[in-house]
Order: structure tokens, then C-alpha cells, then sequence
């Protein structure tokens, strides 16, 4: 039993490591600073750079200051002093928009995206799943390109998703203990504060908690009461500073914040998910319906974990469309990603019992595999080779360049130019209502715009203007105007 659980543990921590040297990979290839919500990242370099000057309570003050995503800047805390240290002693030129720094950052904040996996294995084994299932749901998860190719920028998705599997973890248990139900709820109002984006998931994560109450009397109401004490508390405590600080505006930003996820269409609610995910994930997506599918088939045999697992996905899949339905929120690409470390688990705990009982066949479940792991490399190979606008500037600077697109803004003024060199598609407007010709003149550099990997298409456009970006070039181009082809 002893070196069963050494060879698991072994192979656990092996696969957190190839997680995070693939991540690694794509960190330094950039990519860095290409989202506006990686602005947000600002705010922990500023403090650890504000601190000797304004002193740790007036520093703290302005890191979690904001309505938006106000613990993310916490959490950002120590990738945030690896860059500022970085930036002393490297002596970097550009300071915090130093490429060596961003990248270093990037390469510790995605130590929450590892750490998700290392979370939902803990949740797997806290649920009662076999060690061999929570490990392949793990493989899954390991093998998931939407929780891949995040980590290369500087957001709060994943240290937002590493919070509400903790939240699950810490609830499933049958125990008794309002303590356990308070740390419960307080991770799961963690998760919210650092990525309101994942609303769902912190709503739904509790419920593991509450499905696996005891038949204690009164445990449904305990159990209950410990979550909202616990969900609330974090985020009650930062109104109150903020609102003692900052002023009682901070009420009204953060009620206006919480309706600004607006940009996209909120009729996608119930099928942009599915779009999403098949366009970034393309074979997985397949072995997790079914996946599904069997649990749902053999849902009264199936262990209640199993159920619990499922159940949860689909309470955040309901709670994103509903969100969208009643115009609370569209969903995005990213918002999808909350699902899938449930539908991991559940998938591995079928695969394993397909493997266990059908032994006869188990080439099939290595074919499965081999598909998986190559399916991964191919996304991964493609975004290996995204350049990004950042990069780009890099390569064709020190040329001095009007800045144009193929595409056209709601508000943009006329695309004549006089300039004798034109940087096309460096920066694209939104929202995108319609495209036009590039500027004539002889191409002096071209590579292809990050938009055109499909998955990125999924962060606010409408299905209207995915079909724009789609159908027009919107390469990053160098023209120089003045000379033809």
C-alpha cells in the first residue's frame, strides 16, 4: 500500500511539474499585457514599489481599493515582488513593462493554475474517488488546453478557480463542523473577490458542502448558515475598509462593476460554452460528454461523488445561462472554463472503471490517451507560435508608423493616412462593426494577429463580429507606403 501511494504521489507531482513547465513554455514566448483585465496585475507591483513611500496601511489601502477584482491584486502579491526584485537587480530598462519581468510574474501567478489541478486531486480523494480515477481525471485536467493557455497572461482566472476547488474541498466532508462550513463559504467569497467572472463557480462550489450533509438534526440549517457567515464575511470586511477609506462611491462602483459584463451577446448563454470549448479543447470534448453520459446512464449504481461532480458542473452550466438569459452577464470563453475540472473527475472516474472491468480492451483506453496527449500538442504547437502586438513593435521599432486596421470601430474616424510607413492591426478596435482594405504599399513584415487562434475569439465578441474577424486578414502587417509591391 505504501509504495501504491509513492507511486501515485510520485506521479501526481510529476505531472504537476509537466504542467507547469508546459506553462512555462508559453510564458516565454509572451503574450504578456495583450488582455485589459492584465492591467489589473498593476496594482501589486505598484504597492510592492509604493510601499517603502506610503507605508503598509496606506499601500494596502490602494492595492485592494478597487471595485473590480479587488483580492486578485493580494493573491498577484508575490509575482508582483519576483518582478519588482527583478527589475532591481537586472536592472531592467523599462521597469514593470519590462518583457524579463512580466514574464517572470507570469511564470509564478501560474502556480495557480498548477495548483488547480493539485486541488481538484485533493477534492477527487476528499469525495471518496478511487486514487487511479482522481489521478486520470487529473491526466484530463493536465491535458485541458483552456486551462493550458491562460497561464501565460497576468489574470485572476485561475488563482479565482483555485479558490473555489479549495471551497469544495474544504466542504466535502459529512463531518460536522461549523467551522469547516465557514472556511468553506470564506474561500468560495475569496473566489469571487479575486474574479467576479467566476460568480458561478463560487455559488456552486458550496454545494459539495451541502450535498454531503450528515443526518444530524438541524446539520442542513448549521451547514447552511456557516456558508453564507463564511461567503460573506471576506467580502462584507473589504465594503467596510473600502467604503471607511475610499468613501460610500465605492458601493456604487462596485454595484455598477458587477452589471459591466456586457460585450458579447447574452442569447449565447446556453450554447457558447460548447462553441467554446470544442474550439479549444477538439478531442476532449468528446470523451467528457461521454463521460457524462455513462454517469448519467448508470446514475442509480454509480457512486453519489460521481453525481456530486456532475451536478455541480451542470448547477454552474445553469447558473452562466441563466445569468445570460436574464441580462446579468455574458458568458465567455473563460467563464466556461469553470466546469471543467468537475467534468475532469467524473470523466476519470468512468474512464478508470472502463478500464478496470474491461480489461480485454484496454488498447482502446490507450488509443484514448494517445489521441489526448497529441491533441494537446497541437494546440500547444499553435500557440507556441503566437506573436503577439507587444512583440511585434519589438521586431519592426525603431520605424516610426501611422497605426490602421482592416477592421472598423463603432466610432473610428477615417482610415486616410500620409504617413510613409502604416502598422496594421497592432491594435484592433471594439466593438467591430465591419472591415476595410489595407493601405496600399509593399509589405515589409507579417504575422498572423493572436484573434485568429479561434479560442480568443471567445472573450467578448459577438457571433457577428467572430464572423468579421474570421473573413477579413487582420495579420499584424509593417507597409511602407510610399513603394508597391
Amino acid at each position: 500500500m505504501r509504495h501504491l501511494l509513492m507511486t501515485r504521489g510520485r506521479f501526481l507531482a510529476m505531472l504537476l511539474a509537466a504542467s507547469w513547465a508546459l506553462r512555462l513554455a508559453l510564458i516565454w514566448q509572451g503574450g504578456q499585457r495583450f488582455f485589459p483585465d492584465e492591467g489589473r496585475f498593476t496594482r501589486s507591483f505598484d504597492f510592492i514599489m509604493d510601499l517603502p513611500r506610503l507605508g503598509f496601511v496606506q499601500a494596502s489601502i490602494a492595492l485592494i481599493g478597487h471595485p473590480d477584482h479587488p483580492i486578485f491584486g493580494v493573491v498577484a502579491l508575490p509575482a508582483a515582488a519576483a518582478q519588482a526584485l527583478a527589475v532591481q537587480l537586472l536592472g531592467l530598462r523599462d521597469g514593470f513593462e519590462d518583457p524579463v519581468g512580466l514574464q517572470l510574474a507570469a511564470s509564478l501567478l501560474s502556480l495557480w493554475s498548477v495548483g488547480g489541478i493539485a486541488a481538484a486531486y485533493a477534492l477527487g480523494r476528499r469525495l471518496g474517488l478511487d486514487a487511479q480515477a482522481t489521478i486520470i481525471g487529473c491526466v484530463l485536467l493536465g491535458l485541458s488546453n483552456s486551462m493550458l493557455y491562460f497561464s501565460r497572461h497576468l489574470v485572476p482566472y485561475d488563482a479565482a478557480l483555485c479558490l473555489v476547488l479549495l471551497s469544495a474541498c474544504v466542504g466535502a466532508t459529512s463531518r460536522v463542523s461549523l467551522r469547516r462550513s465557514m472556511i468553506c463559504g470564506c474561500l468560495a467569497g475569496l473566489a469571487l473577490a479575486t474574479y467576479s467572472g467566476y460568480w458561478a463557480g463560487a455559488l456552486s462550489a458550496p454545494l459539495v458542502h451541502i450535498a454531503l450533509r450528515s443526518r444530524v438534526p438541524f446539520e442542513l440549517s448549521r451547514r447552511v448558515f456557516g456558508l453564507v457567515v463564511g461567503f460573506l464575511a471576506p467580502i462584507l470586511l473589504l465594503l467596510w475598509i473600502n467604503v471607511t477609506t475610499v468613501g460610500p462611491g465605492f458601493v456604487d462602483g462596485t454595484i455598477a462593476f458587477a452589471g459591466s459584463a456586457v460585450q458579447g451577446d447574452f442569447r449565447e448563454g446556453w450554447s457558447l460554452p460548447w462553441e467554446y470549448l470544442w474550439h479549444a479543447e477538439h478531442a476532449l470534448l468528446p470523451v467528457w460528454a461521454f463521460g457524462i453520459l455513462l454517469v448519467i446512464r448508470a446514475r442509480r449504481s454509480i457512486g453519489q461523488s460521481v453525481l456530486i461532480l456532475v451536478l455541480t458542473a451542470l448547477v454552474i452550466y445553469v447558473l452562466l445561462s441563466a445569468g445570460a438569459l436574464v441580462g446579468f452577464a455574458v458568458v465567455y470563453g473563460r467563464s466556461s472554463r469553470q466546469l471543467i475540472p468537475f467534468v475532469c473527475l467524473a470523466s476519470g472516474l468512468v474512464l478508470f472503471e472502463m478500464w478496470r472491468v474491461a480489461s480485454a480492451k484496454r488498447w482502446i483506453a490507450a488509443a484514448v490517451a494517445l489521441v489526448l496527449i497529441a491533441n494537446l500538442a497541437v494546440s500547444f504547437v499553435q500557440e507556441l507560435q503566437i506573436v503577439f502586438p507587444r512583440t511585434f513593435l519589438a521586431r519592426v521599432r525603431p520605424v516610426s508608423a501611422a497605426n490602421m486596421s482592416t477592421l472598423v470601430g463603432r466610432s473610428d474616424a477615417s482610415a486616410v493616412t500620409t504617413d510613409a510607413y502604416v502598422l496594421l492591426n497592432v491594435a484592433l478596435p471594439y466593438p467591430i462593426v465591419g472591415r476595410r482594405d489595407p493601405p496600399a504599399g509593399r509589405v515589409v513584415a507579417r504575422v498572423p494577429h493572436p484573434l485568429e487562434y479561434v479560442p480568443y475569439q471567445y472573450e467578448g465578441y459577438s457571433p457577428q463580429e467572430r464572423a468579421i474577424l474570421r473573413s477579413t486578414d487582420i495579420s499584424m502587417r509593417l507597409i511602407d507606403t510610399t513603394s508597391s509591391e
